[in-house]
């Protein structure tokens, strides 16, 4: 008798094997496992299964989906509730704390927020796309979720760094919905390095990417820099109760400085070879989660 997993999405979610996210990869290479492999949108249905996956794309998750998952027999990331990053940065830089240097201004949300706005309403309805096209130029649907910041959030091309807190523009350190943290990058023969640790269970597996852009997600792998995930990231992974996601950080004065957090790792329309590479090898952590009948 195969193994059941419920992949667990936000109501408002397409969900499903074509997702635009990593575990849409894994998915075959649990079934090919002897897993048997579906979704739910929502918490009104409640599937049998042996695992519950809990994939709901926001960074704070409502306690209704997280009762849902923790309702099965096993579950993955149904104890992570918040990873906005004033949740976990010990870089934050605030009005009159006395820092001058070099600083970064970026969403609180995760994914500058997109997520949250992709939710928002039915990812069939006319409201939805027109709250999505909206927000990729920088303009407010009207009673949206989007917050009203100082200046246009496009996306993650809108993160801002300065020389000093002095030349942050007035009215961020007003808004809420962003967060100011010293900027600490990791440098390789003047590029700037962000490390990659992909986790599932027991698997792990970690990249550094070299890039010109200080802001950048996606650089080139450098192999020759990968190297194990510190025992600190260790601590905030057990300490946040992450089973399965991705940590962005750089390795600065010996410590490491975590950038991002995500959850739910998405996956270009058209994966590269390497994306499949990686949700194959990933895929095997499962096993780890899945409690035996």
């Amino acid at each position: 008798m195969s193994r059941r997993l419920l992949i667990v999405h936000h109501k408002n979610a397409a969900g499903g094997p074509d997702a635009p996210y990593l575990v849409s990869l894994m998915r075959p290479e649990w079934e090919r496992a002897g897993w048997s492999v579906t979704d739910v949108a929502g918490t009104a249905r409640r599937p049998p299964a042996d695992v519950a996956f809990l994939h709901v794309d926001q960074s704070l998750v409502p306690d209704e989906y997280r009762e849902f998952a923790n309702g099965y027999p096993a579950a993955v990331n149904a104890n992570i509730q918040d990873i906005r990053k004033s949740s976990y940065s010990r870089n934050r830089v605030v009005r009159g704390d006395g820092y001058d240097g070099p600083v970064i201004v970026k969403t609180d949300l995760n994914s500058a927020g997109f997520p949250e706005i992709n939710l928002q309403y039915p990812h069939w309805s006319p409201f939805g796309l027109a709250a999505r096209l909206l927000a990729r130029e920088g303009i407010r649907w009207p009673g949206g979720v989007q917050p009203r910041y100082p200046y246009p959030m496009r996306g993650k091309q809108d993160y801002r760094v300065f020389d000093s807190v002095r030349d942050v523009p007035a009215g961020v350190f007003d808004c809420p919905a962003l967060i100011v943290t010293k900027f600490s990058p990791e440098m390789h023969d003047g590029k700037y390095c962000l490390r990659e640790w992909y986790f599932l269970g027991d698997v792990s597996i970690d990249r550094a990417e070299l890039s010109d852009d200080p802001v950048s997600t996606y650089g080139k792998h450098t192999p020759r820099l990968d190297k194990p995930a510190p025992p600190g990231l260790w601590d905030l992974r057990r300490k946040l109760g992450m089973d399965y996601g991705k940590i962005d950080y750089a390795i600065c004065d010996g410590e490491p400085v975590v950038f991002d957090l995500n959850k739910t790792i998405g996956s270009r329309r058209r994966p590269t070879e390497a994306a499949r590479t990686l949700a194959a090898a990933l895929a095997k952590g499962l096993g780890s989660l899945a409690k035996s009948g």
